[in-house]
């Protein structure tokens, strides 16, 4: 029983994060309750994977979808989304600094949103009632629904903001033009990045983002001239790979749905996701999609391909890599995960090397930001103590060589709530990190919760088979043994 609620603990620590970073306001004395809450997500993710520490049960992980049973995975499903619109209604984040007209339908789709979400409370009964009425709220349609109205939101957003206050946005737009000029983006300032970013004290001297970001809002600028039509194409693919995850659950598979179709609507109802540009969302639909493939068992060449361009998004990601190595494990799928993560790298290596690498290592040099969410910033303005620098490299450190020993026992289940935690405790102790760097975390989170609630969680390490006269059983649909 202990593991099968490891992931509603993820669930919990995703709904903490949501508060965290809808509260968090770039201010520094506007930052101790965000990191209060950071705080207890961090002990809430760690003791959901302290949980996991046992090899997986024997037996199906969940009762039988005909069990009247209170579906209380639901409940906290619905609970979390509600909170996070709640959050963002009254601390107007992404919708309080925009246009009249913007604020009126923000506001008037989030409560819209927020009672469609009530629906989901009457499959939260016991089946033995619910299967007793004949009105039975078409969750998918209802969901399908709230995911287009968000998207009408964030296509306003654009609209009515033609250019955000955001030196991330003036790096992504400007990094894709001078691409699209014919010039070397990671030698081409943009004027309007080094400007607003002179007042954090750490201008972006050109494009600072790996060339797979690059690559692809590049074609966002070609074809839509503005690279945030980008996110919300990537925050619908990630809802809809969620969708997918969830009708092809091994245990439940009825609730399992459900779950999925809330955790879509977490995706698209992100917070700091109307209007802005990031560089995390980009990575979501690349997790999502991992995970469908591995739980369909599909062709694990073409899940090296997809987890090489996954670590290939974000210099950090090189903590996720051993993970990945050990659910790819034979040397020709580990060959082709380090070609995937490469080959976006090589022609700008070719290009200007030199201004490639001052690049990549510009997020090293960054310096400590007390208007961040962090412990550092926690112990800065409350208690006028610094933490080191190193901390937080040490602690993702320590987690990752954890992960190595223990995630392969729950198969993709484990490598996604350990890679999940490893992050959060990276930016937790890191110098300066930001609601976007979390929206990464909140992703691992959210597919742990949905696979974990799925009953894919066989060990990555297949189990020798006896030599036997006897005729093998057939294989569990829920293990990614191949």
């Amino acid at each position: 029983m202990p593991t099968r609620l490891a992931p509603l603990f993820f669930l919990i620590s995703y709904g903490l994060l949501e508060v965290a970073v809808t509260l968090h306001a770039a201010k520094e004395h506007d930052t101790h309750i965000p990191s209060l809450l950071l705080f207890v997500a961090v002990a809430v993710s760690l003791a959901g994977v302290s949980l996991l520490v046992r090899r997986r049960p024997a037996g199906p992980s969940s009762p039988s979808p005909g069990e009247p049973r209170f579906d209380a995975p639901l409940l906290l499903f619905v609970l979390v989304f509600l909170a996070g619109l709640v959050t963002q209604l009254g601390a107007g984040i992404d919708i309080a600094d925009r246009s009249p007209q913007l604020r009126r339908l923000a506001t008037v789709g989030f409560y819209t949103a927020a009672a469609a979400s009530l629906a989901y409370l009457w499959w939260c009964l016991p089946a033995s009632v619910t299967a007793r009425r004949r009105f039975q709220p078409p969750t998918l349609a209802l969901a399908l629904f709230l995911m287009g109205l968000a998207t009408a939101i964030k296509i306003a957003a654009i609209v009515y903001e033609v250019r955000p206050g955001i030196d991330v946005y003036a790096v992504l737009q400007d990094g894709a033009k001078a691409l699209l000029s014919g010039l070397d983006p990671y030698a081409t300032p943009s004027a309007d990045a080094l400007r607003m970013g002179a007042q954090f004290g750490n201008a972006a001297p050109a494009y600072v983002y790996p060339p797979a970001n690059l690559f692809l809002t590049t074609v966002a600028i070609k074809l839509s001239g503005d690279v945030r039509y980008l996110y919300i194409f990537s925050d619908l693919l990630a809802a809809v790979l969620l969708l997918a995850l969830g009708r092809g659950a091994a245990v439940n598979g009825t609730r399992v749905r459900r779950y999925a179709e809330l955790a879509a609507l977490l995706v698209v109802f992100h917070p700091r996701s109307f209007g802005k540009t990031w560089t995390e969302p980009l990575m979501l639909p690349m997790i999502f999609g991992l995970a469908l493939l591995a739980t369909r068992r599909a062709s694990m060449v073409a899940q090296a391909a997809l987890a090489g361009l996954l670590l290939s998004m974000k210099q950090y990601l090189v903590f996720l890599a051993p993970l990945v190595a050990l659910h790819l494990r034979r040397p020709r799928y580990l060959a082709v995960l380090v070609a995937a993560t490469a080959i976006t790298s090589v022609p700008f290596l070719l290009w200007h090397a030199g201004a490639y690498w001052d690049a990549m290592t510009a997020h090293s040099k960054s310096p400590f930001r007390a208007d961040s969410i962090t412990l550092a910033s926690f112990l800065h303005h409350e208690l006028k103590l610094s933490s080191p620098a190193w901390l937080g490299l040490a602690l993702a450190s320590v987690a990752t060589a954890l992960a190595c020993w223990l995630a392969p026992r729950r198969g993709l289940y484990g490598l996604l709530a350990w890679g999940g935690t490893i992050y959060l405790l990276l930016f937790f102790g890191s110098s300066y990190a930001f609601p976007n760097y979390y929206h990464f975390v909140m992703g691992l989170l959210l597919a742990a919760t949905v696979v974990g609630l799925s009953g894919f969680d066989a060990p990555i390490v297949p189990v020798p088979v006896r030599a036997t006269s006897e005729p093998a059983p057939a294989p569990r649909a829920a293990t990614l043994e191949g």
